[in-house]
């Protein structure tokens, strides 16, 4: 990159708001003592209840029915992990009680995510905000996931929403050469597109590549499968999906590049950043607090997967606490021995949404259906879905340059059957479906697991969905 880019992009990141301070902020935040690191985060969380209790209508309710109508702020973050968990339904229907009375105040805009299952959400986000997490996105980038400022980046992300490549404004492009960045679309990745992408990878050769998880691994798969070169940069970071152990290799062996993951969402943006001793992702304190929930509302222990729970500590427009973001994670057994006093997730293991229930009510995590296809050398592409606890859909494209497919199809249908059976039981029924292409959802992120039982009024999948939002609402935290 240019000097004189780069010194552009300092200098025009840097001048945002309080962009600058938060940086500092957060930069040193990392290397606390964990005493000061704990009393910082407790008392910004503090500070949000007291906002949120003076001015957010739907927060005076659920204070008032805990008891804690004129409880002062450290009253409010002591009693914090009894209060009751916030989801996406009842974000919609009590949207307006959930903004802050003083929006006049402040300069905001609105937001919207589709999130995974196309469900929408609105959100408001201040400046404030805004400034906040672009200072997390600058030091998570340059110092936890290695990515100096300046450096060429490709970026290959977006939806119909985010990014429609070739009609950007004259602005967007202006700001794309001052950051030394290419954004290519993922919304529709076709071996067309994927072949000009790797061309213009072998053109442009960027330092880092930054991509949807699932649109990384699409790319990586078809450069081995044709036997294509590749050029390989520094590092490759992934997003907006779970990193799982055998799409780490294949990025790495394909990239011949260090692969770091990340993870974040649009209502709360970045929220834990993998670094480079690749032994979890590094939870930022100063903007988010992070909760692992077992099933009945207490904290996981470290090791055991749990549903995410997250608040924004830096959102007063439209505060999210104890929002329940429909994730499953898993706390690390130990810290990072980088050094940072940063809580450290050792794992995303998937979407709550994404999990299959069987005809006992045992749940089975979607990422198990990824490994029931894994080596399955015919197959190009596939989703799994589970039409009810009885039935579940496999989705299907082929390979097209294998001469023995029938052969090999025929006892992989029946090798994915033995696996899909052995979780969900014999009694459960497999049916296969081939297709020409998977469509991605309407955010533009690829689902390889989906199950509708939670949405269909079964009775063993409603109570084993509703389980953990029931003891949670109740109070049955820690």
């Amino acid at each position: 990159m240019p000097p004189l880019a780069a010194r552009i992009e300092r200098l025009a990141t840097l001048s945002r708001g309080s962009t600058r301070q938060h940086a500092a902020e957060v930069r040193a935040g990392q290397w606390l003592t964990p005493e000061a690191s704990t009393a910082d985060q407790r008392r910004r969380l503090a500070a949000l209840l007291a906002h949120a209790s003076r001015h957010v209508p739907y927060y005076r309710e659920v204070f008032s029915s805990q008891g804690l109508a004129t409880a002062s702020a450290e009253a409010l973050a002591a009693r914090f992990t009894h209060l009751p968990l916030l989801d996406k339904a009842t974000l919609r229907a009590r949207f307006d009680d959930l903004q802050s009375d003083d929006l006049q105040e402040r300069t905001w805009r609105y937001d919207s995510t589709g999130g995974s299952t196309g469900e929408p959400v609105r959100l408001i986000n201040d400046s404030t905000y805004l400034d906040w997490q672009r200072a997390v996105g600058l030091v998570a980038a340059a110092e936890i996931l290695c990515r100096p400022l300046g450096e060429k980046r490709l970026h290959i992300w977006g939806s119909v929403d985010d990014l429609l490549t070739g009609k950007e404004t004259l602005r967007a492009r202006l700001g794309q050469w001052l950051r030394n960045e290419i954004w290519l679309n993922s919304f529709r990745l076709t071996p067309e597109l994927m072949s000009s992408y790797v061309d213009i990878m072998n053109r442009s050769r960027p330092e880092h590549i930054i991509a949807y998880v699932e649109s990384a691994v699409e790319i990586a798969r078809f450069v081995e499968r044709n036997g294509l070169t590749v050029h390989s940069p520094k590092t490759v970071a992934t997003a907006a999906g779970c990193l799982q152990p055998h799409m780490r290799d294949l990025l790495t062996r394909v990239f011949r590049a260090e692969v770091f993951q990340s993870y974040g969402s649009r209502e709360v943006s970045g929220m834990a950043f993998e670094c480079n001793r690749h032994a979890g992702m590094h939870v930022p304190v100063q903007t988010v607090f992070l909760e692992v929930l077992r099933d009945d509302g207490t904290p996981a222990e470290p090791g055991e997967t749990g549903r995410i729970v997250v608040t924004s500590l830096v959102n007063y427009a439209l505060p999210l606490i104890r929002y329940e973001i429909g994730d499953l994670g898993v706390w690390a057994d130990a810290p990072c021995d980088c050094g940072r006093v940063w809580p450290l997730l050792r794992e995303i293991t998937g979407r709550v949404s994404d999990t299959f229930v069987t005809a006992d009510g045992t749940l089975v995590a979607g990422q198990y259906f990824n490994y029931a296809f894994h080596l399955q050398d015919w197959i190009e592409k596939f989703q799994v879905i589970q039409e009810s606890t009885r039935h579940v859909r496999a989705r299907i494209v082929q390979r097209k340059d294998l001469p023995d497919i029938e052969a090999m199809r025929a006892a992989g249908i029946s090798e994915i059957t033995r696996r899909v059976q052995l979780a969900m039981g014999e009694e459960c029924a497999v049916s296969f479906e081939f297709v020409d292409h998977i469509e991605p959802s309407a955010s533009g992120k690829y689902r390889f697991t989906i199950t509708k039982v939670h949405d269909t009024g079964d009775p063993t999948a409603s109570s084993a969905a509703a389980s953990f939002r029931e003891s949670a609402a109740a109070g049955d935290c820690v």
